[in-house]
Formats: structure tokens, sequence, C-alpha cells
């Protein structure tokens, strides 16, 4: 199964700032840009106040083991529709050279970033392209 995945050349556009220090890679497992994810799940708007419209396929909630290690988990009221949402890391840079893009609670996009730091514990969905051949 492993000789099915494919090394794939990923090139990481620039923020909306013009920041990108990341450089291209290839790589057999990968972390999604905002431009794959607007590429693979549905197209998106920004809102007035310039965040992504809230996407419901992009929804998804950590595993036990990995909350059980820190990955963050909206926990704040549980008879929200959140509850349990996890919010996601994106390989697309944010607004300066140690913040990177997110999916949130909601599958909504925060191209602003968040600090890529210990304290921001969000998930990892991990992406690869294989051969069906």
């Amino acid at each position: 199964e492993q000789d099915c995945i494919l090394k794939t050349h990923l090139v990481t556009e620039d923020s909306k700032w013009g920041v990108n220090p990341v450089n291209d890679t290839d790589d057999n497992i990968f972390v999604l840009s905002i431009q794959e994810v607007t590429t693979y799940f549905e197209l998106d708007a920004y809102t007035e106040e310039g965040m992504y419209l809230e996407d419901p396929s992009r929804i998804t909630q950590p595993t036990a083991y990995a909350e059980a290690n820190g990955a963050d988990a909206y926990r704040r009221q549980k008879e929200s529709e959140y509850y349990g949402n996890g919010r996601w890391w994106l390989r697309t840079p944010g607004f300066s050279d140690d913040t990177t893009a997110y999916i949130d609670f909601a599958g909504g996009f925060d191209g602003n970033g968040l600090p890529v730091n210990v304290g921001n514990m969000l998930s990892v969905r991990p992406a690869f392209w294989v051969s069906v051949k």
C-alpha cells in the first residue's frame, strides 16, 4: 500500500500579506494549503469581516487519542453545534512568518493564522495522492 502513495511537488502560495517562509518540497504526505482546500472542497467567499464562510465539509473532530495528547476541540458549550469540533492547520503562512492559516471549528478559514507554537495544539489532517494502478 505504501508503494501506491505518490511523491508530490508542493508549492505554497504566499499569504495575503506576501509572507512565505516555506520552501517548495517533494513529499509523500503533506498538509493542504488554502489554495488546495478551495480546490478540493467547496468554493468559498469572504464575509464582510474578511473571513471565509463556513463549510460543513471541512469540519472535523479530533480522535480521543489526539485530544488526549493536546489536540484542540471545542468544549465551551455542550449545546453548541460546534461541540467536539477541532481546528486544523494549513501550510499557507498567516500574517507573519511564525503564523499559519487554519480551518476553524465551523469549517471556515482564518487566513490571518495563529502562531505555530506549543500553545496552539490544532490538529493535523494529512493529505496524500495515491496511484490506483
